[in-house]
């Protein structure tokens, strides 16, 4: 199988469904995730594609030759794809979910200094593992997708603990599918992950890191969409601050 063909297996089916449900619903919300989807692919773009970059250059993960189109940098074009499709999947997946669980906009109580002081540790975690050839992987995962989460909580980490079972539930499902995807991927030699730059701690053949990857991956999609509806009020401030007046 190539990597073309993995996205079409394993992405594109579930995104259309997702989408014939998105498209075919009529709520208040709907163009509000729609927008919030959007803004989130073109930010995982811009910061995925050095960072990925990088490991390909210094062969912390690569790919069968025979498996790809074509090449930009050092990524396959089918991986910058990849960037996009997780983020609709779990976007409209969120959205899907959305339906059971009301996003509430005012919380008055829970304390979001637990999930901070655990991420903030967390990434501590992630700079000493930077040192470590066998941790490497593990390090720059962490150092790269902690400050988003950790920025995402402090912005709105009230909201997250109000909705939290909507967040576990619209984290969790997405993950465990990528998990399974991502198993049959490297069994079948898709892509590959150096195992001088893991900790060879693994389920199936899933690394542990990579398992991490989409862990944060897809809390980044979550947190982004909750808060991006919980926060409407306060979004034109953050779209001004980031450049995006006119997504």
């Amino acid at each position: 199988m190539t990597y073309a063909q993995f996205l079409f297996v394993f992405l594109i089916p579930p995104i259309t469904l997702l989408a014939i449900f998105f498209f075919r619903r009529k709520d208040g919300d709907k163009k509000f995730f729609l927008n919030g989807i959007l803004t989130l692919c073109v930010l995982a773009f811009v910061w995925t594609t050095p960072w990925d970059n990088y490991l390909v250059a210094n062969n912390v993960w690569g790919y069968g030759p025979d498996r790809v189109i074509a090449v930009i940098g050092w990524v396959p074009v089918e991986e910058y794809c990849f960037f996009f499709l997780q983020t609709i999947m779990t976007g409209l997946l969120t959205y899907f979910l959305h339906q059971k669980f009301v996003i509430k906009k005012s919380v008055e109580r829970g304390s979001p200094v637990f999930a901070i002081t655990t991420l903030i540790f967390a990434l501590g975690v992630g700079i000493y593992c930077l040192n470590f050839e066998k941790s490497l992987y593990l390090g720059l995962i962490l150092t790269w997708a902690l400050p988003i989460c950790l920025l995402q909580w402090v912005i709105g980490g009230k909201n997250l603990i109000g909705n939290l079972r909507f967040y576990l539930l619209s984290t969790s499902i997405p993950t465990l599918y990528l998990w399974f995807a991502d198993n049959y991927a490297i069994k079948n030699g898709i892509w590959y992950i150096n195992d001088n730059n893991i900790l060879g701690l693994k389920i199936g053949h899933l690394p542990l890191e990579e398992a991490t990857f989409f862990l944060v991956t897809n809390m980044m999609v979550t947190q982004g969409l909750i808060l991006f509806v919980a926060l409407r009020e306060r979004l034109p401030e953050y779209r001004r601050m980031l450049g995006l007046e006119r997504l």
